[in-house]
């Protein structure tokens, strides 16, 4: 997991670099350095989401957990499948150029980022998804690369002095403090592209169960960040003209090539092209086990992951989401610029989330947490505005790139909620149908599919208690965000539960809340067991419903036995009150 986000964050500067110099020029290391510090803002909100939800599938797990709204969870879910689709886009397309300028363009980069595309298309069928093993090497190798790099650029930079470096600061000079700070500011926003692992809360789940453990993690991705993007782009300016850096694509290849000659620059190549397909691969399972989460959660339908016989892959995604990707560069004019530029906007978007997710979780489920809290208030919602200015400073560098995130993101979150909440999309059909048009047959062939979309889809809801209003609370959760007719609510009396003497109060209740909720059938079930993560896993098994549709109260301290077991311990089962 870690070495995932590693390679992110070590692999970033490959597409990061032309995309910021041509924004913020000779103030580039400046920029850099500061957007790489400015990641200590996130590091706190995102470590406190990870110790109170450490499961899998970062900001729709997050918003799923802390929100009262499905939709809403599920326009994160949008988003980070669109941050999916445009890391492998950027990294194949940067993976082109690097090729396309190795061969003196005889290799057309546009034809070859389809290619690549498909490449790993195939990989992602076959099965392979790699291990751990696989991707520190490839960290190792990626890190080893870029420490011959530099030190071939500083000695480089040794022999020639400093002409190259003063002469570039002279050509890129600005006129005045304003064009000055406009030009860092929008290079900072740029700049984020050169952090993306920090999206580290997607592995959260496979990290050991420590709480110093994802801290670390992300200290290390930040140290990692800031060793490598501003020396890097220093040692640049340092050694390329600017006209030169401005002119080519591969810069790191290039600085290799004039550093230390021709064999240093295929090396750079051949290590940009292996790390940039891991990249892209990266962005492939990550979609995958997004898309197993929502179908897991009763979000997608089953069929649509109906996994091959021989690899156990899931083809037809594997198959929607290199068309979705391929998609996505045609429409954006086969430009790198345009899709690095939507990438930057839908990767701030995702570390918004964060700190949205944080405030909604002290409000919402506050037990969660528990005294571990590492940011305070008024971080979370300084961050919250840092990076709604960053996202400000993207959209002003390219006005068309908001209209590209609306676009791919309305059509994602659309088709997110049509596959999750069709049963209920088609009241609306079956009333047109009924009391509009008056077609008898339309508005019973409606019936027909909204009973269909309720088939299979009963929820399980664990309560600890016989209060009327939280047992009603947790009912109009489940009857405005699910298309189910059948709800049956559990209580496990063991030794800290519920005494035997308060079950009829129970009993009277659940009768109660049935004859509420006319269109839904509620059950009651008494398990004489204690409530533990292997009893209510086995009564999902026997009753056939997964751990998505079981749904229970964040976990108190001030009931005793309920801290014995973290969320990580009921794997997938869904936080829905207090």
């Amino acid at each position: 997991a870690s070495g995932v986000a590693g390679v992110a964050v070590a692999g970033s500067p490959l597409y990061a670099f032309p995309s910021l110099v041509a924004v913020a020029g000779v103030y580039s290391p400046i920029s850099l350095l500061i957007a790489t510090m400015l990641l200590a803002f996130w590091r706190p909100i995102m470590a406190d989401l990870a110790a109170a939800l450490p499961i899998s599938g970062a900001n729709y797990a997050y918003l799923l957990n802390v929100s009262t709204s499905v939709p809403f969870a599920l326009i994160g879910a949008a988003v980070t499948l669109l941050d999916d689709i445009a890391t492998s886009v950027v990294a194949a397309a940067t993976a082109s150029v690097y090729i396309s300028d190795q061969s003196h363009g005889i290799v057309a980069a546009n034809w070859m980022t389809v290619v690549l595309l498909g490449v790993i298309a195939t990989v992602g069928l076959i099965g392979v998804r790699g291990s751990a093993g696989v991707t520190l090497a490839t960290l190792g190798l990626h890190l080893f690369t870029l420490a011959v790099l530099v030190v071939c650029s500083l000695v480089h930079w040794g022999r020639h002095g400093n002409e190259t470096l003063k002469s570039n600061w002279e050509a890129g000079q600005l006129h005045s403090a304003a064009e000055i700070a406009k030009a860092i500011y929008l290079g900072i926003c740029i700049a984020f592209l050169g952090v993306t692992g920090q999206t580290a809360p997607d592995y959260a789940s496979a990290l050991r169960p420590s709480p110093h453990v994802y801290p670390a993690v992300l200290r290390s991705l930040q140290y990692i960040a800031i060793a490598i993007n501003a020396p890097l782009v220093l040692c640049t300016f340092a050694v390329l003209p600017l006209e030169r850096i401005l002119s080519v694509s591969s810069v790191l290849s290039e600085l290799g090539r004039t550093s230390a000659g021709q064999w240093l620059g295929i090396w750079v190549t051949v290590d940009a092209v292996v790390i940039l397909l891991a990249t892209i691969l990266s962005g492939l399972v990550a979609a995958l086990e997004l898309l197993q989460r929502l179908s897991l959660d009763g979000f997608l339908p089953p069929n649509l992951l109906k996994p091959m016989p021989i690899t156990g892959v899931p083809a037809f995604v594997v198959l929607l989401f290199t068309s979705l990707s391929i998609l996505v560069y045609v429409t954006s004019g086969l430009s790198l610029s345009v899709v690095s530029s939507l990438f930057a906007l839908v990767f701030l978007s995702i570390m918004l989330f964060y700190p949205l997710s944080l405030l909604l979780l002290l409000y919402n489920r506050p037990t969660l947490l528990g005294s571990t809290r590492r940011s305070s208030f008024l971080l979370i919602v300084a961050t919250l505005l840092l990076d709604l200015v960053l996202l400000g400073g993207v959209v002003a560098h390219d006005p068309m790139s908001i209209s590209y995130l609306a676009g791919y993101g309305s059509i994602l979150t659309l088709l997110a909620w049509t596959a999750a909440g069709w049963g209920r999309g088609m009241r609306w059909v079956w009333w047109i149908a009924e009391h509009g048009l008056e077609w008898k047959n339309g508005a019973r062939w409606c019936v027909r599919m909204i009973r269909r979309a309720r088939t299979g889809q009963d929820v399980i809801i664990l309560v600890k208690g016989d209060e009327i209003n939280k047992l009603f609370q947790r009912m109009l959760y489940v009857e405005e965000n699910e298309a189910t007719s059948h709800i049956t609510l559990v209580h496990f009396y063991g030794d800290h539960a519920m005494s035997p003497a308060g079950l009829p109060e129970l009993e009277a209740n659940a009768m109660i809340l049935d004859e509420a909720f006319p269109s839904i059938t509620v059950d009651l079930v008494l398990v004489r067991a204690p409530f533990t993560p292997a009893c209510v896993h086995a009564l999902g098994h026997q009753l056939g419903i997964k751990a998505g549709r079981m749904m229970m109260g964040a976990p108190s301290d001030g009931i005793q036995g309920e801290r014995e077991f973290g969320v990580r311990d009921f794997a997938g089962v869904r936080i829905i009150s207090e």
